[in-house]
């Protein structure tokens, strides 16, 4: 009996040698400081949850910021051997299918690096899509038209309440 209790602890001293998660964390802590929230799992018998909010990255110009969600990540016992479970929660300015497609972007890559630590790499992909889709869904409460990359005066930026007043004061100006 003996022999077998101290065979059972080595190889759990093994399994924990390899598990890469609590060092991963640690980095993704170090990274993004306050915006990471982990719910760690009792060791290895549950899984961990890792959420962040991501946004686009705009030099931290928070009025250029159109679009955000909430990545959660359940991250099983067998990762990185099996993939997280990644949520997209709280979604702002995407339509259903920009959340459909991001969704699927992230499970790809999650796949695609199976047997590795990937969560860095999931969360810097979210705020890439973010980046190149600040643009928000849906129609815009003032004009009610959909949001657009210029508006019809000729301003760079998507329709927004102060873009809003602009192209109204434009609109006065010309006199049309």
């Amino acid at each position: 009996f003996g022999k077998m209790a101290a065979a059972a602890v080595a190889r759990e001293g093994e399994q924990e040698a390899d598990w890469v998660l609590p060092s991963e964390v640690e980095v993704l802590e170090s990274i993004y400081l306050d915006e990471l929230q982990v719910s760690k799992g009792n060791d290895r018998t549950m899984p961990w949850e890792i959420s962040i909010t991501l946004y686009p990255a705009t030099a931290e110009d928070q009025d250029s910021q159109y679009v955000c969600f909430t990545l959660v990540l359940t991250v099983p016992t067998q990762y990185p051997n099996e993939v997280p479970k990644i949520d997209i929660r709280n979604p702002r300015g995407l339509s259903d299918e920009q959340i459909q497609k991001i969704s699927q972007t992230l499970q790809h890559l999650a796949e695609e690096h199976l047997g590795t630590a990937v969560l860095y790499e999931l969360i810097e992909k979210g705020k890439e899509i973010l980046t190149d889709n600040n643009i928000p869904h849906g129609q815009c409460v003032i004009c009610l038209y959909g949001f657009q990359l210029r508006s019809a005066y000729g301003r760079g930026d998507p329709c927004t309440e102060e873009g809003e007043r602009a192209d109204f004061r434009i609109f006065n100006e010309r006199g049309s």
